[in-house]
């Protein structure tokens, strides 16, 4: 299965941002929804807010400017866990069926 973003700085598709920037107002913004069926998105991949670089130098890169969407998806009713591993979660998007 393709993934909309493969790295934090790719955009494959014009309506990635729209998801990746508002998500989290699937509930409210239709246009959230018409792009989530559009591109067939169902799940995200949550690894948190921060990630460091796989070199082990401690460096801790902020790659979530392009991704506020993406945030507090099952608080805001959108999404539901389906499974963890350590602090990373899969999460199923609810709010557009």
């Amino acid at each position: 299965q393709p993934v909309l973003t493969p790295h934090f700085s790719a955009v494959i598709d014009a309506q990635a941002p729209i998801i990746n920037l508002k998500l989290n107002e699937a509930l409210t913004d239709p246009q959230v929804c018409d792009a989530v069926r559009s591109l067939n998105v169902g799940y995200v991949l949550d690894f948190g807010t921060y990630m460091q670089d796989a070199g082990k130098t401690g460096v801790t890169i902020d790659g979530t400017s392009g991704f506020k969407g993406l945030y507090n998806l099952v608080e805001d009713g959108v999404a539901v866990e389906v499974d963890h591993q350590g602090p990373a979660k899969l999460l199923k998007i609810t709010a557009c069926p």
